[in-house]
């Protein structure tokens, strides 16, 4: 009887109750990335067009989406003389390889010497092979003969061509 009593006590143990923490953190583990890079510089080469070179405290890559993400990244791009052109900084940068885009957020900076401006926001989508920038949200643009503030931007870097959804702010002189 006491051997009974036993297996039926082991049988009820080996039951297990839905966890959802548990659940998570083996969704979790599934998720994980095949390379963890810490101190990273990566390279976004592009056909015939100087790369972007990026530094990170912390990548992740995922070979089967060709994504890397990236922790406090800081990137630069050398323009087609050689010489330092676009440069920038983001809390956190997501990195489509095959489509050439880097979606940055957290209190993004963009520079580009040749346009002569600087774009600030906290999200914003890099397309480095067109040299075009985006977003949806808020923003700020300074340049050379202005500044302004608003909401929605679309610019060209390479034409100088700048959309505005929503303008706040801001100020151009000719």
């Amino acid at each position: 009887m006491r051997i009974l009593v036993l297996l039926a006590i082991l049988s009820l143990c080996s039951c297990t109750v839905y966890d959802e923490a548990y659940v998570e953190e083996q969704t979790a583990v599934i998720e994980h990335s095949d390379i963890e890079m810490g101190r990273a510089r990566y390279i976004l080469s592009q056909s015939g067009r100087q790369p972007v070179v990026m530094e990170s405290a912390r990548m992740s890559y995922w070979m089967d989406d060709n994504r890397i993400e990236a922790e406090s990244p800081v990137f630069s791009q050398n323009g087609e003389d050689g010489e330092p052109d676009i440069s920038g900084s983001a809390g956190r940068a997501v990195i489509d390889t095959d489509a050439e885009t880097m979606v940055l957020e957290g209190s993004v900076r963009l520079e580009s010497k040749s346009a002569s401006l600087s774009i600030a926001s906290d999200h914003l989508i890099f397309d480095t092979a067109n040299s075009t920038v985006e977003t949806d949200g808020a923003f700020s643009i300074t340049f050379d003969s202005g500044a302004m503030r608003g909401v929605g931007l679309y610019a060209d870097l390479r034409s100088m061509q700048v959309d505005i959804a929503s303008l706040d702010d801001g100020e151009v002189s000719y």
